[in-house]
């Protein structure tokens, strides 16, 4: 960049430019990405900057980065995303905009872009585009890649209205994998990273109660040329009561890292999946949009995948940490102390809970219309004739059980789930089209086996922690008696 500022190099920058050449052949600050080096070998003619191959083989590259597993699985762990890219050159909304019009056409806005004015452009659904450009275009996933890398993924529901009397959804499926172990090519010094990780809790109780009496009886009056008369009688009382309570609990997990970071290289493929479902509790609705799909052909599920490049800023710390050597401590049944405050949950790979929990929920609330007991005759007969056709459609699940058993919420929440402590995850959880039936779900477990890999120098942690709260009473009374009587003459 110095050297494309003038028409030709100075002597400053000559000597510059010299002395980093002679500290990358020493291995002091080697230039790790290939185009650096073939822009500077460009810039300035006489020196050669040499592939540096020794100095990435000895860095350590950690195991929650090694796709190990077809199906993905993989954490970023205490890592930032430096650029996310794909092949085709595309764009995640993109590739959901192409799936979600060939699975339910008209459902989405039309793009600005592609305005006219003999076309349709109000979708059944106002607001989804907004929504999916708020999430998705132009690299926003990056906020979303730990959770896109479990392997089930991050799921979106969109309700599809079929004329005026139908309705489905509309599922939307993202999941990411990495499909080659990060390549180590450029060195940062002088650089942070800090991750951080938020866990919010709020509870808020209300009290209030008010009551009133008015009675007004009588209220005569009565005039004439020489006298007069009137008589009233009023009874009036009122009370309040009421009190307010609110409780905030916030707590912030951070880990951080000064020294510098390596750039890392890694292959990964993203994966869209979209597929039309009933909406569940509509028996009657399902079995006609079910039959409207298949008369449309639109019933079969779309799945779209592209690869792509993924560029990772690892610290390093991480990455010139060196694995202990020797034999490992025997396992043991006992479950481990809790965790202090101060520590830092980078990652969870517990991809297995989300389904657990969803069979759980399934149980709890049964969500086969032919085992409902509270419905009525022509019900119960709507339910048997059109949810046994022998064979089980897909419903739409709760979308809030995959939000609080996603790995980044789990990674805030999960040192305060052991030790004997459960959490509340969520109050009133139900399944779409039975909102009567509600379950609380908590949050406990123990953990085992701990493994110290390496010690870690020039990293740290830390924890911030507030508790708030505020309680607001009230309360009032008013009475009144008003008893009036007058009269005149002449």
């Amino acid at each position: 960049r110095w050297a494309s500022e003038g028409p030709t190099p100075n002597a400053d920058r000559l000597r510059q430019a010299q002395l980093l050449a002679d500290l990358h052949a020493q291995g002091g600050t080697p230039v790790m990405s290939p185009k650096v080096r073939s822009r500077f070998t460009a810039s300035f003619p006489g020196l050669h900057l040499a592939a540096p191959g020794h100095r990435t083989e000895s860095l350590w590259v950690p195991p929650y980065l090694a796709p190990d597993h077809p199906d993905g699985g993989e954490a970023l762990g205490h890592s930032g995303i430096k650029s996310l890219s794909y092949d085709s050159n595309t764009t995640v909304y993109k590739m959901i905009r192409d799936l979600v019009d060939k699975a339910a056409p008209g459902l989405l806005s039309a793009d600005a872009e592609v305005w006219t004015p003999d076309g349709r452009v109000i979708g059944r659904r106002q607001g989804a585009v907004d929504a999916l450009q708020a999430l998705f275009a132009h690299g926003r996933e990056r906020a979303m890649m730990q959770d896109l890398l479990s392997r089930h993924g991050h799921t979106l529901y969109v309700v599809n209205p079929i004329g005026w009397l139908l309705a489905d959804v509309v599922k939307i499926n993202l999941s990411s994998v990495l499909t080659r172990l990060p390549r180590y090519e450029d060195f940062l010094p002088g650089a942070g990273l800090e991750n951080y990780g938020h866990n919010y809790e709020s509870d808020f109780t209300s009290h209030s109660q008010e009551g009133a009496q008015n009675i007004t009886l009588g209220r005569l009056a009565s005039s004439t040329e020489n006298g007069g008369g009137g008589a009233s009688l009023a009874l009036s009382s009122s009370h309040h009561r009421g009190n307010n309570h609110a409780t905030t609990t916030v707590n912030e997990q951070t880990i951080y890292d000064w020294g510098g970071h390596f750039t890392a290289v890694c292959r990964h493929r993203m994966t869209v999946h979209v597929e039309r479902m009933g909406m569940g509790g509509r028996p009657l609705n399902d079995y006609l949009a079910d039959g409207f799909r298949n008369l449309r052909s639109l019933s079969a599920p779309l799945t779209t995948s592209v690869p792509g490049t993924l560029e990772l800023q690892i610290p390093r710390s991480i990455a010139e940490m060196k694995p202990l050597l020797g034999p490992q401590p025997l396992r043991t049944p006992a479950p481990l102390p809790k965790l202090p405050g101060d520590c830092a949950i980078v990652a969870v790979q517990m991809d297995g809970l989300l389904p657990a929990a969803q069979q759980l929920l399934a149980r709890a609330l049964s969500h086969d219309d032919d085992a409902r007991t509270d419905l009525s005759a022509i019900g119960q007969l709507v339910a048997r004739v059109f949810s046994s056709q022998g064979k089980t459609r897909a419903r739409q699940g709760s979308a809030t059980l995959e939000v609080v058993l996603s790995r980044s919420h789990l990674a805030s929440h999960l040192r305060d789930s052991t030790g004997g402590t459960r959490i509340t995850l969520a109050n009133d959880l139900f399944l779409p089209g039975k909102s009567s039936e509600r379950v609380k779900l908590t949050l406990t477990g123990e953990l085992y086996n701990l493994e110290i890999l390496a010690p870690i120098q020039g990293s740290g942690a830390g924890r911030y922690s507030k508790s708030q709260s505020a309680t607001t009473s009230f309360g009032g009374s008013n009475r009144g008696l008003e008893i009036t009587a007058s009269g005149s003459g002449a």
